[in-house]
């Protein structure tokens, strides 16, 4: 008998389905390598992700008054829009509009240098996201010599909502007759201020009818809280009956978080994720950490490189004792702002291990590097 095509691949295709049933091994499986790959790939996509957000470069214009301030809403919008690392400072001022929208701030996560909020009127300035402000620059007025990590001054928003922030690493708190804000005074800022303020300056303030808190937190930064006007303090909502103490806003989203406070005396060099003495948060970690490890770092306080907090990245060059000389080592990165880098961005230079915006004065710029 003939059989037409069609009938023998149906009984082709029998005779394969029955091998599968009768020897499951015959199935077919992803290759153990393939998965492999791809459970890599996806923790390698986690751990990549602060380093594949969008950078932006900050600003350094402190207070200056814009010409045209529907321009400076819309340049402050394209420069932050999607943005999650600012490298320099977060400057939010002289938005007196309070139907303009900041939701353009909602995915920042990491500051390199202060965060400065003044002459803002909208009524919730919100950054859902910030964990961390490093204070590398830092916020500077004339009448005092106190230096700001994170200062807040002459607006009229009702909440400034940063529920996720952890840790200030460098400079003091300034709050500056804000008329309507209000949680800020239940805040505990032991809990976050971590660094320092060479100056140590608490704000005296003579006139009795003026609001003041001021609290030391570690050896030198401070928090500094001021309100001088004529009518009283708004009264505020409670914080939410599931805050374990202050919080930024109403609704549960915005209690304080605390990794600090709460600590065994075991951790008091660092953070925590419990209250017992073996669970201290590892040094190199900042703002809190979910285990014990330099992998389980919320966020780090030096380096961070492939899903772990370092103390320095990778050199480029090592030590060769058995023929004396420095050789290149293949797993070398860059420093670049507080993460390690195969590759500086091709607007910075490469220089003795790091990315550099311009080079030493006895070096100059060559094919993206500093040479002698």
């Amino acid at each position: 008998m003939i059989m037409s095509g069609t009938t023998r691949s149906g009984i082709f295709l029998n005779i394969i389905l029955l091998l599968i049933l009768v020897n499951p091994l015959l199935a077919v499986k992803p290759h153990k390598n393939n998965r492999d790959k791809n459970r890599h790939h996806s923790q390698e996509e986690r751990q990549s992700e602060f380093v594949k957000g969008k950078i932006c470069i900050g600003t350094n214009g402190r207070m200056s008054v814009p010409s045209n301030r529907e321009f400076h809403y819309k340049n402050l919008k394209d420069r932050y829009t999607n943005c999650t690392y600012v490298d320099g400072n977060l400057e939010i001022t002289w938005i007196h509009n309070n139907s303009y929208d900041l939701s353009f701030l909602q995915h920042i996560r990491e500051v390199t240098g202060y965060v400065l909020i003044s002459h803002v009127d909208t009524e919730h300035v919100k950054l859902p996201r910030l964990q961390i402000i490093r204070g590398r620059t830092l916020f500077k007025l004339n009448v005092w010599n106190s230096e700001f990590g994170l200062f807040v001054s002459f607006s009229q928003m009702s909440t400034l909502e940063l529920p996720a922030l952890r840790d200030i690493l460098n400079g003091s708190v300034g709050m500056f007759n804000n008329y309507n804000l209000c949680h800020i005074r239940s805040i505990e800022w032991d809990e976050i201020i971590s660094g320092e303020d060479p100056y140590n300056l608490l704000m005296v303030v003579l006139d009795p009818l003026v609001v003041t808190n001021e609290t030391n937190n570690g050896p030198n930064a401070t928090n500094m809280y001021t309100y001088n006007f004529t009518s009283p303090e708004r009264i505020c909502p409670p914080c939410h009956s599931s805050c374990e103490k202050g919080c930024w806003g109403e609704g549960p989203e915005n209690c304080q978080k605390f990794s600090k406070t709460n600590c065994a005396p075991q951790c008091s060099q660092g953070r925590c994720f419990g209250p017992k003495p073996r669970e201290c948060c590892h040094l190199f970690c900042a703002g809190g950490c979910t285990g014990p490890t330099q992998k389980d770092c919320l966020a780090c306080k030096n380096f961070y490189d492939d899903g772990e907090c370092k103390q320095e990245c990778p050199a480029m060059q090592i030590y060769n004792p058995t023929n004396y000389l420095w050789e290149p080592n293949p797993n070398g990165k860059f420093a670049y702002g507080a993460t390690c880098v195969k590759h500086c961005p091709e607007h910075l230079l490469k220089d003795n291990g790091a990315c550099v915006r311009t080079c030493p004065i006895n070096k100059m710029a060559k094919n993206g590097e500093c040479v002698q």
